[in-house]
C-alpha cells in the first residue's frame, strides 16, 4: 500500500535495532528520563514539503513527537520535518 502524508509531513519507517545475534534490544526497562532517539527511513514526504530531506535518508528522532500508525503489520510514523534530524552523508 502506497501511503501519501499530507501537507509538508513526512513519512517515515522506523528502523528496529538488533544485535548481530538478531536479538531485538527493547528499550523496555530503562529509565524514561533517558530518552533515545529512534532511527528510521524516509519514505515519503507531502507535497507542501520544502525542507532537505529525501526518500530514503536516514533520520533520527523522540518517539513521543510524533504520530504512530500500524497498518496491517507494519509500524510506521508521521511527523513534522522540524522533529526530525538527518544523519550526516
Amino acid at each position: 500500500m502506497k501511503l501519501q502524508p499530507l501537507g509538508s509531513k513526512i513519512l517515515v519507517e522506523p528502523i528496529i535495532e538488533t544485535e548481530d545475534s538478531g536479538v531485538f534490544l527493547s528499550d523496555k526497562g530503562k529509565d524514561d528520563k533517558k530518552l533515545r532517539p529512534i532511527k528510521g527511513k524516509v519514505l515519503a514526504m507531502g507535497k507542501d514539503y520544502k525542507g532537505e530531506l529525501r526518500k530514503g535518508d536516514i533520520v533520527y528522532f523522540s518517539k513521543y513527537e510524533c504520530e504512530w500508525l500500524e497498518i496491517g503489520k507494519q509500524e510506521l510514523v508521521v511527523g513534522i520535518p522540524d522533529y526530525f534530524f538527518c544523519k550526516e552523508k
